[in-house]
């Protein structure tokens, strides 16, 4: 919803926010969001491609939302974030750890260094991502797909952003997408080639990251 407002002109930032009630909402909407997040402690990972240091903040931690499907929501907080269009702004929230009084862009590159570290590293599930961190013997393309969109987000923000995800992560998805696509047809499955609800729900997943 915040995003949605925001795509729409609706932005916190605007000069004339004191008198649009949904740039008001906005403002609250990101608030609540920021104090969801929690932070872990990042560091270097091993796949089957090489070692990397997935801190590319060089803070020592990553940022995610803090619930069991942190895949899923971490990604949507992203994409709102990048979506303010104001990599300076400042987290006005209190008490939350590594992330009261930050930047958005500090912020969004922490989240960014938390999907590099929790990437799965073990084939053939290696590549994508869960519903927690590092989970080692499982991926599917449902939470991958929300993995994707914040991503992108972050990747593409123009405006003074300057984000950066190790090219080692984008690579070593590669082979997930190669495990879970059929070579005949093209469509995605879910934890493999097969589709579990059929093509629809998991095909858009593999695009996206593609």
């Amino acid at each position: 919803n915040v995003n949605a407002f925001e795509v729409n002109g609706h932005l916190e930032n605007d000069p004339s926010a004191a008198n649009n009630p949904y740039a008001d909402d906005v403002a609250r909407g990101l608030r609540w969001m920021l104090s969801l997040l929690s932070s872990q402690s990042v560091f270097a990972q091993t796949n089957p491609l090489g070692t990397f240091n997935p801190d590319s903040s060089g803070s020592g931690i990553g940022l995610y939302y803090n619930s069991s499907w942190a895949h899923y929501e971490t990604g949507m907080i992203m994409d709102a974030l990048v979506a303010t269009g104001h990599p300076a702004g400042v987290a006005l929230v209190t008490g939350v750890v590594n992330v009261s009084g930050r930047t958005y862009k500090a912020i969004v590159q922490d989240m960014l260094d938390w999907h590099s570290f929790c990437q799965t590293d073990n084939p053939p599930y290696g590549g994508s991502f869960y519903y927690t961190c590092n989970s080692g013997s499982v991926s599917d393309n449902s939470a991958a797909q929300w993995s994707a969109i914040g991503l992108i987000a972050a990747e593409r923000a123009g405006g003074g952003w300057g984000l950066s995800i190790p090219q080692i992560v984008k690579d070593w998805n590669r082979s997930w997408l190669t495990y879970t696509q059929q070579p005949t047809t093209g469509i995605f499955g879910y934890q493999s080639s097969s589709t579990a609800w059929g093509p629809y729900a998991t095909t858009p997943s593999g695009m996206v990251q593609m």
